[in-house]
């Protein structure tokens, strides 16, 4: 690359810079406002606190379970008094158990104060009812090796005197599920319904600045308590795509650069600026955990992914936009010299094209390979083609993303292949070049497997002949056999 380029990048006219700045002042305008507005929301300073309006939601929400608690209640007294005791729990059972459960609703039957029923193995009853609390409208339950929670208890009695039985129904209402063993990712977390963030504090009894949250009887089940940390959900998603935003505009900036630089020099010369720009942003935001809302979402938990390089699903997701970001402006606006002036600088630089293809081929199957492995939920074992689900949609919307991206690769590298090699010149220098590659992963202690790598030699084969050769076929439908093929090599 000649010097004067690099100085005419630099030291572009006035009137190019005037026709630049304008748009581009917009855009870092645009940027800045975004970021300023995602944390003044995601630091509860744009818009209220939690307040009196919303504790009064909050007890609609805990009237409704309170309702719907004695209700089903009374339907298993009812059935209980009219038919066998163990048939009509069986009834129930099978019926409301399940879809109750999923609202934090669960029951208990105990008879002659001895526990009979449960309605689900995931909270500890006490084996007798007379040494419980749920007498109390508030009660803690736990233990080491079940999750610890806090609940409302509804409590209805009754004594069936044909068979000489007392019955004790207990109806508890999950508040806050309590992890003993909280770290980063597994944390305590407020019944869904509530829609509360997990820093609010409950307190069984009255105390300062708090909001009462009461039973149908007018009798005091906790207070609630919001400090500065609390948020409204919103405040979650809202910055969440605002920082998205951010993002895409930061892309449409640099595009726009790119299309008003006029030489090849200056071009090639903000590409590989833009390179180490986004990669380095990317670094930067995965190592800070920026922006912190990011990583309140399930999608930033290895809840369904996990590895060294990728910590979570979403971090593996940011990744794959930012590559396809580069590798399409590298693919538009990437150009070779038509004329080399000596020879070997065209191979070396037709090689080292070819090496940056290879090792990415190598690098994604080994990618895939660790994305099955370390996902939970997103590939399934039982049919690892067609999965009907949000994450197996993202899953492969990743893979998609990654493979689109090689395809874009290898077709910029025969761009310049097809210059001055034949279709058996460029084979032999493949095969040199793969050969070298393989041997180097291989000596690294990285274990490619042999279908990806067939596959990767007769896909590269086919695309070339194609190419180099200019024979007349319909590229898109080969474009869409070898998406097909890869795939399903790259997961076998």
């Amino acid at each position: 690359m000649k010097f004067n380029n690099i100085l005419q990048f630099f030291l572009s006219s006035n009137s190019d810079r005037s026709n630049m700045s304008s748009h581009n002042v917009r855009l870092v305008t645009v940027v800045i406002c975004l970021l300023l507005f995602a944390k003044l929301v995601e630091n509860n300073i744009l818009f209220p606190k939690f307040n009196e309006r919303h504790a009064g939601q909050i007890q609609n929400i805990f009237d409704e379970k309170e309702r719907k608690a004695y209700r089903y209640i009374d339907v298993l007294v009812q059935s209980m008094e009219a038919e066998n005791i163990d048939s009509s729990i069986v009834v129930f059972h099978e019926n409301y158990s399940q879809e109750l459960s999923g609202r934090g609703l669960y029951f208990f039957v105990y008879i002659n104060d001895t526990l009979y029923y449960w309605s689900t193995k995931d909270v500890v009853a006490p084996l007798v009812c007379s040494d419980s609390e749920f007498s109390k409208p508030y009660v803690s339950l736990g233990s080491i090796t079940h999750t610890s929670g806090k609940y409302a208890s509804f409590v209805k009695r009754m004594n069936d005197e044909n068979r000489q039985t007392k019955i004790d129904v207990v109806s508890l209402a999950l508040i806050k599920t309590i992890n003993i063993y909280e770290n980063k990712y597994i944390k305590t977390s407020f019944q869904k319904d509530f829609d509360l963030p997990p820093n609010v504090k409950i307190y069984p009894g009255t105390a300062p600045n708090s909001f009462p949250i009461t039973n149908s009887s007018g009798q005091l089940v906790l207070s609630l308590i919001f400090d500065e940390t609390c948020y409204y959900r919103y405040q979650l998603y809202v910055p969440t795509v605002a920082y998205i935003l951010a993002i895409l505009t930061i892309f449409v900036g640099l595009n726009d650069v790119f299309r008003k630089l006029k030489t090849t020099g200056s071009r090639n010369v903000f590409l590989i600026f833009t390179v180490f720009l986004l990669v380095g942003m990317r670094s930067i935001m995965q190592y800070l955990k920026f922006p912190g809302v990011f990583y309140q979402l399930d999608l930033f938990t290895p809840l369904n992914f996990g590895s060294g390089l990728f910590p979570s699903l979403g971090e593996l997701l940011l990744w794959s936009v930012f590559t396809i970001y580069i590798v399409v402006v590298i693919y538009r606006f990437l150009s070779f010299p038509k004329n080399f002036s000596r020879v070997w600088k065209y191979y070396t630089c037709s090689s080292i094209s070819l090496i940056v293809v290879i090792n990415s081929f190598f690098a994604m199957s080994l990618l895939f390979k660790s994305f099955v492995i370390n996902s939970v939920g997103i590939f399934e074992e039982t049919n690892p083609v067609i999965i009907f689900n949000e994450l197996g949609l993202l899953g492969y919307t990743i893979v998609i993303i990654f493979i689109v991206s090689f395809y874009l690769l290898l077709d910029k590298t025969l761009e310049l292949v097809k210059q001055r090699m034949t279709f058996l010149q460029f084979a032999v220098m493949y095969v040199i070049v793969f050969s070298a590659m393989f041997l180097l992963w291989y000596a690294l202690g990285q274990q490619i497997d042999t279908i990806p790598v067939i596959f990767l030699i007769l896909f590269s084969i086919i695309i070339s002949h194609v190419k180099i050769r200019k024979i007349k076929i319909n590229y898109s439908y080969l474009v869409l056999l070898a998406f097909i093929l890869i795939t399903k090599a790259s997961f076998l």
